[in-house]
């Protein structure tokens, strides 16, 4: 498992999505989610980046991203990460594919 600081989502799919955020704070068994409260659509070819020290975040959290297909749908990363504010480090992925078969891949880290 890996440290972040930064997640990236490029949709290179036949839709329009979101970057959200599966985040569980050190000691809980459960996940939350945090949505952006403004707009936030990544049109086909465009791509997005959070940093997840903006969100209120601890170090030491464990998170994961989250492709929200905006009909419904969505894919969450089969990669779970540490979030530390100190580091640089940055988990790109990909979604790709239709309404009907979205996918989401690691693209890169680091």
């Amino acid at each position: 498992m890996g440290a972040i600081r930064y997640f990236r989502l490029m949709n290179q799919g036949a839709f329009i999505c979101r970057l959200h955020v599966n985040y569980r704070p050190g000691g809980e068994e459960s996940w939350k989610t945090w949505e952006p409260a403004e707009y936030a659509d990544i049109y086909t070819a465009a791509e997005r980046t959070v940093d997840l020290k903006e969100l209120g975040i601890e170090d030491g959290t464990h998170v994961r991203l989250i492709a929200f297909i905006v009909s419904g749908s969505r894919q969450i990363a089969a990669e779970e990460y540490i979030f530390y504010s100190n580091i640089g480090r940055t988990a790109a992925y990909k979604a790709s594919g239709t309404l009907l078969s979205s996918r989401l891949n690691l693209v890169r880290y680091g």
